[in-house]
């Protein structure tokens, strides 16, 4: 058991080959690196806050897609409903070309596209929405580096039918960005929704093969819309005896988008930034501003007509397959124990180290001091430290990039490892999807392989029960 303060520090991105980068760190550790499960940046929080591993979306996907049922899955069904209720085509008498009424709108990251066709449920559910006759368009999501993408839209391109289209290629840093910036959140919103401004081509390919040509990550490709694609189906919409009255009296008039759409990803945080877009929450003033139609307010997608395959995510949508509930989290299980815990957490990890980290609890908000870079989380750490009114600190912050890192970063991290080992306590430091180390306590990591196991350990240092504790909680379920 410690004596001392417990610190848990996660830095995603940090590899051996990283620490090698941070000579001052790296000479504070107390013990070697312990490596830990392979496994990604979300599931080695979500395992390192509940001792669990986080459910395996992907797989439950692809096991409804053997037996051809994935759009028989009650939310995915719910949206095919609606798109059934609505069939046909109309001509848009602003521009003359012929849309859809109703169709579903398919959001696909590349990251997710390894593997084989049948493994990749993107894939198996274009062939589901083509067999059902449901008109459906595909948007490109560019997170992954290489040539990710273009090896996903071969796939894609091949089970299209004669119900889909590609509708637009999404550079990642334009959705995925929890720091998104206007500019970008607008062009995305443009090429996705409407009063598109950016680029477009005939075909997915040309854009891919031409960014390549110059130099561009397909991370980075500006959003382009593909082929004929005009963006989603809607209209101006006010509610006359009763709705709410705008500054002159009148009905407040909103632009309400009459598609559907399902976010393809196993991921609960991912995109949040464009789950906020489309839904028209939680954006700055600027971006609200600038997706207008006229002063008046865009909502392409309502609550009942999103929906994402795995993790409710921190906004709370629809999920296919549900991954939240695991409890009781660490911080829960500190609690209880009468432990006193305080999280400082960088912007940029905000979800991963708040919501992952807690399990995904629906609708929950958590507790953080969230500071905007490495540096002023480290810092803030250290002077809760040395204040000494927490028992357990929650650090979580992302390694700048080489360019961004400079000795401060490493100074600051070997000055909290030392703060603490002053302080006869115990620091965990976690290289998320990598490995653990220890400053302070050794032996608490001996035979430890999983950021699961990590958990326990820093359980273990707390002096808090792990057993007791779980047989506890399961009796108060039982009482309940």
């Amino acid at each position: 058991m410690a004596r001392g303060v417990v610190v848990l520090c996660t830095v995603d991105g940090l590899t051996p080959s990283a620490l090698a980068g941070l000579p001052k760190l790296a000479a504070a550790l107390s013990s070697s690196l312990q490596p830990l499960d392979a496994i990604g940046v979300e599931q080695a929080h979500y395992a390192l806050g509940t001792g669990l591993a986080r459910p395996d979306v992907r797989a439950q996907a692809v096991l409804a897609l053997e037996k051809g049922s994935l759009t028989r899955a009650p939310e995915i069904d719910r949206l095919v409903a609606r798109v059934e209720s609505e069939p046909g085509t109309f001509v848009d008498f602003m521009t003359q070309e012929e849309r859809h009424r109703c169709r579903l709108h398919l959001f696909c990251l590349s990251s997710e596209g390894g593997g084989p066709p049948a493994a990749i449920p993107a894939v198996g559910l274009c062939d589901e929405l083509v067999n059902a006759r449901i008109p459906f368009a595909v948007h490109l999501i560019l997170d992954a580096p290489g040539t990710a993408g273009a090896e996903l839209l071969d796939h894609l391109e091949a089970h299209l039918g004669d119900q889909g289209v590609i509708a637009t290629l999404l550079g990642g840093s334009y959705v995925c960005d929890p720091g998104l910036s206007a500019p970008r959140a607008l062009a995305a919103h443009g090429a996705i929704v409407r009063a598109h401004e950016g680029p477009t081509s005939e075909r997915a390919r040309d854009a891919l093969f031409f960014a390549g040509q110059n130099g561009l990550k397909e991370a980075d490709l500006e959003p382009t819309r593909v082929g004929g694609y005009a963006g989603v189906t809607g209209s101006l919409i006010a509610e006359f005896g009763g709705g709410p009255a705008g500054a002159d009296g009148g009905p407040v008039w909103e632009w309400r988008g009459n598609d559907v759409a399902l976010l393809v990803t196993s991921s609960a945080v991912a995109l949040r930034p464009l789950a906020s877009l489309l839904l028209g929450e939680r954006l700055s003033a600027e971006v609200a501003s600038g997706i207008s139609m006229r002063g008046r307010a865009v909502f392409a997608f309502s609550r009942a007509n999103l929906a994402t395959l795995g993790g409710a995510g921190p906004l709370g949508l629809p999920c296919v397959f549900a991954t939240g509930g695991a409890a009781p989290s660490l911080s829960k299980r500190l609690e209880a124990a009468g432990k006193r815990l305080t999280r400082v957490v960088e912007e940029r990890v905000r979800e991963l180290a708040t919501f992952s980290f807690e399990g995904e609890p629906e609708g929950a908000s958590v507790d953080a001091t969230v500071l905007a870079d490495a540096a002023a989380v480290l810092g803030r750490a250290d002077d809760v430290v040395a204040e000494g009114s927490s028992d357990v600190v929650h650090v979580a912050l992302e390694l700048p990039s080489s360019a961004e890192l400079g000795p401060d970063v490493d100074a600051a991290l070997a000055r909290l490892a030392e703060r603490v080992s002053g302080q006869q306590g115990t620091l965990f430091l976690v290289g998320t999807g990598s490995f653990a180390a220890l400053v302070g306590a050794p032996g608490l990591l001996e035979g430890v392989e999983t950021h699961a196991g990590v958990s326990s350990a820093v359980l273990d240092a707390c002096g808090v029960a792990i057993e007791d504790e779980r047989a506890t909680s399961r009796r108060l379920r039982r009482r309940r």
